[in-house]
């Protein structure tokens, strides 16, 4: 009787199973959502947003327009360019308006930038693996085979000079598939270069907004210990000039720092770090140079110091970086 029972009620479930799946016949593809692209893992952006949402609106405006292939994102460094294309990788974890990627590959190039270098990035960030003595035609047929018949979004950051996208195996616009790239550089001749007729100048921030982002990373707390701080506070936001990274560095660096005499030294600190730079010749980058002083000047211990030195010497487009 237990063997009869079970068998009765497996043919009713049996029953039930091919009735759902013939009505899966009845589904229209078009009904279900999009995929997730590939290789897209949201990335942290920190507290560095504040100024930044009117320039993602427009790139995404870009971005949904067929006839705009390469996007260009340019500005001093420091700016927020890095920042812009974070945003803009994060919007696609989803379909934005109607666009949808299959792949969202965000690539750093660097000023040591090499085609190699670019190539073995793109490589490990699509999963293509291939023997290490592989030539540069062998991994740009790679890549361009991998490629050319998916919806992309290429992002391509931190680039100083002219680059073939072609010869590293990124295929052009097709007429049935998206292929779009967006590159972020500090000059608009590169820019021009790499036929990105369509640019976003990323400026630094003004006065209210340099003060929101300069608040959110040194906190109010500290701020508000001492009326002295906060007339200290606003000359040391001011000779940030407007620059987010300035800012944040600074602001970060001066969290801990709830006496009044610190605030004073960290002001003359970044006065005479000014005037040394221009006197330099370096004008245009004393306001990351003097900050960049002070965070380094601040760092807790000696080793910590001899690490940061350390990275420095790191080329950003080294592969596994």
């Amino acid at each position: 009787p237990g063997q009869v029972g079970i068998s009765s009620r497996a043919t009713k479930k049996l029953v039930k199973l091919k009735v759902v799946y013939n009505n899966g016949d009845n589904f229209n593809e078009d009904e279900f959502p999009d995929k997730p692209p590939a290789n897209v893992e949201r990335r942290h952006i920190g507290t560095s947003v504040v100024g930044m949402e009117c320039y993602l609106d427009k790139a995404l405006g870009y971005l949904r327009k067929r006839d705009i292939p390469v996007l260009g994102i340019w500005g001093m460094g420091g700016v927020g360019k890095t920042t812009l294309l974070k945003l803009i990788h994060n919007e696609f974890l989803g379909t934005v308006d109607g666009l949808h990627f299959d792949l969202v590959i965000c690539v750093t190039a660097s000023r040591s930038c090499r085609p190699e270098n670019l190539q073995i990035n793109l490589l490990e960030k699509l999963g293509l693996e291939l023997r290490m003595d592989t030539g540069r035609e062998s991994r740009r047929a790679a890549i361009f085979d991998y490629l050319w018949n998916k919806n992309f979004l290429l992002l391509l950051d931190d680039l100083w000079e002219k680059i073939s996208l072609e010869e590293i195996g990124v295929p052009p616009p097709g007429r049935d598939k998206i292929h779009k790239v967006v590159l972020a550089t500090r000059s608009e001749q590169v820019c021009a270069e790499m036929e990105a007729r369509t640019t976003i100048k990323v400026e630094c921030l003004p006065q209210d907004d340099a003060w929101k982002l300069f608040l959110s990373n040194v906190t109010e707390a500290t701020i508000n210990l001492d009326m002295r701080i906060q007339r200290l506070a606003r000359e040391v936001c001011d000779r940030c000039k407007g620059l987010p990274l300035a800012l944040v560095s600074v602001g970060r660096t001066m969290s801990i720092r709830r006496q009044w005499q610190e605030w004073e030294a960290a002001l003359r600190s970044l006065n005479k770090s000014y005037q040394l730079f221009e006197k330099s010749g370096l004008k245009k980058e004393n306001a990351i140079l003097a900050t960049l002083k002070l965070t380094y000047d601040n760092l807790s211990s000696d080793q910590l110091k001899q690490c940061f030195l350390a990275c420095v010497l790191w080329p950003q487009d080294l592969p596994g970086r």
